[in-house]
């Protein structure tokens, strides 16, 4: 995430990392501003009026900033795309992330949510 942040300071493909506070049991809890979820957006609002056609735009030019970092998500969907006040879309949970080489590098290891896996996953079993 700090990766990220370096080249994406003012969030707008991914949401600002702020720091990490350590419990007294010795857990780390990375914090992050508080947004709301796409998924309870959509599903759960019928007024979001034509907002869906700009999220879409804005998850692809996400995904696509990624992607120019060498960095694959594996986990992309509604769950892991928050937006801020003023509706602009940020990429959330990298944790099956992984950087790649090249484009071209292709992953065959089986991550993230089952559902939402890319469907060139699902034929190399």
């Amino acid at each position: 995430m700090k990766y990220l942040h370096k080249h994406d300071p003012s969030g707008s493909f991914v949401i600002p990392f702020q720091g990490l506070v350590q419990s007294s049991l010795g857990h780390l809890f990375i914090l992050l501003p508080v947004r709301r979820s796409v998924r309870q957006l959509i599903w759960k609002n019928d007024t979001y009026g034509g907002r869906l056609v700009d999220f879409a735009e804005q998850l692809i030019v996400a995904v696509a900033f990624l992607h120019s970092h060498l960095i694959a998500h594996l986990d992309i969907k509604p769950d892991n795309f928050v937006y801020t006040d003023d509706f602009r879309i940020q990429t959330i949970d990298f944790e099956t992330a992984v950087w790649v080489r090249s484009e071209d590098e292709a992953i065959t290891e089986k991550l993230g949510t089952d559902e939402f896996s890319a469907p060139e996953i699902d034929c190399e079993e």
